[in-house]
């Protein structure tokens, strides 16, 4: 996770190891849910989220819903994102996220020399 002020300024960030996750998108959720998490423990007030998932974006931003733990965590996040009322959930192309997937390449690096 990174909380940048800027385009070039990173102000804060961190990772956070989880267990394999069942599906790529439910991996992007978890790191959505746990970002949001992180800012708001952190007094970070974010003004702009980006993701490169857009499946995931338009699910957080849409009305989907199903009986899924995939549903609940996005049932999550939106709650969370309430807690952010000037807040924008936007989707990044993976090229200009640079600094989150370098983030997110370490944690695995890392993860595997365990």
């Amino acid at each position: 996770m990174v909380f940048m002020q800027g385009l070039s300024h990173i102000q804060e960030s961190a990772r956070i190891f989880k267990p394999g996750a069942s599906s790529p998108i439910f991996a992007e959720a978890q790191a959505l849910y746990e970002g949001l998490q992180w800012c708001l423990s952190s007094n970070l007030t974010p003004r702009f989220i980006f993701s490169d998932c857009i499946n995931l974006v338009s699910k957080v931003n849409g009305m989907w819903h199903d009986y899924s733990p995939l549903s609940t965590l996005i049932q999550q996040i939106r709650t969370f994102l309430s807690s952010f009322p000037e807040a924008t959930l936007m989707h990044v192309s993976r090229q200009h996220n640079g600094n989150a997937h370098a983030l997110a390449k370490l944690a695995l690096r890392l993860r595997d020399e365990v």
